[in-house]
């Protein structure tokens, strides 16, 4: 085990960098097997409900998914002219352990309604 120790430990950092974010389209590039992405629902007009989550991680990342969410919501208005609506931040936990938890997802999701 010893002689691919450094084939491993390098396979476990690009894993820790990979956890961090995805700006992967949920609804159009298919399932992402990190976890992460965004989603964005149009609930009216100029209305918009966003999603977004964070690649599984072992700590909860809730700065990436603001960012994350951010993004898409200056994407769907076309510009940062836009008030939000219900926003919530939560983790959610995908492999649980006995003694923790090895992979979160951390979600941002609300409404947007853009302005002009």
């Amino acid at each position: 085990m010893v002689k691919h120790f450094p084939e491993i430990y390098s396979l476990l950092i690009a894993l820790a960098l990979n956890s961090c974010t995805s700006n992967h389209d949920l609804q159009s590039d298919d399932i992402n097997y990190f976890g992460g992405g965004t989603d964005v629902f149009k609930v009216g007009e100029g209305k918009y409900k966003i999603i977004s989550k964070t690649n599984l991680s072992p700590f909860e990342n809730f700065p990436t998914a603001r960012k994350m969410w951010a993004d898409v919501a200056h994407k769907t208005c076309n510009s940062s002219n836009y008030t939000k609506e219900h926003t919530e931040e939560y983790t959610q936990t995908n492999v649980p352990t006995l003694f923790f938890n090895l992979y979160l997802t951390s979600i941002k999701s609300g409404y947007i309604v853009c302005t002009e």
